[in-house]
């Protein structure tokens, strides 16, 4: 005998029902004042300063247990990149081969790279402005024509318009 229909909701999202809600990938701000984590001792200049701005642009919403491996591998590339950028920049982007025949530096290659996973992590962080209000994490307050409004409400009633 076969077995019963499943009921909508238990069906691995095949129903046309209401979906079950998932909290993964949502950043949710968490109360009180984020408190930055010491920072590992390896790091150098570019990696410290990644290290202030990624904990600063994520004040109330990163967690340094469930967060720290994260925005540790971005300090790590942010510095990376700095070393081969400053590489790049002393011997150029052009190299000699074995041969003797101009190449690209390795260093540049090596150098989008580390660019390109920058980006990506950027994103999933949601240091850039795009991403952060693609996850929720704007702070700019947005005026409303009910807050003109109220202003000019304000403004006639103290009479200076």
């Amino acid at each position: 005998m076969a077995n019963p229909p499943k009921a909508p909701q238990l069906r691995r999202g095949k129903s046309n029902g209401p979906k079950a809600t998932s909290t993964s990938g949502t950043l949710v701000p968490l109360p009180g004042g984020a408190v930055v984590p010491p920072m590992p001792d390896h790091f150098g200049p570019e990696a410290q300063a990644a290290w202030e701005f990624a904990w600063t642009a994520g004040a109330g919403v990163y967690v340094p247990r469930r967060d720290m491996r994260a925005i540790v591998r971005y300090c790590e590339l942010a510095q990376r990149r700095a070393d081969l950028a400053a590489e790049v920049d002393e011997v150029g982007h052009v190299t000699v081969g074995s041969q003797g025949q101009p190449v690209l530096n390795p260093a540049l290659r090596a150098l989008m790279d580390v660019e390109a996973a920058l980006d990506r992590l950027e994103a999933k962080l949601g240091l850039n402005p795009t991403d952060a209000a693609r996850l929720g994490l704007t702070t700019a307050a947005v005026r409303t024509k009910l807050d003109e409004i109220r202003e000019r409400q304000a403004r006639a009633r103290a009479g200076i318009e």
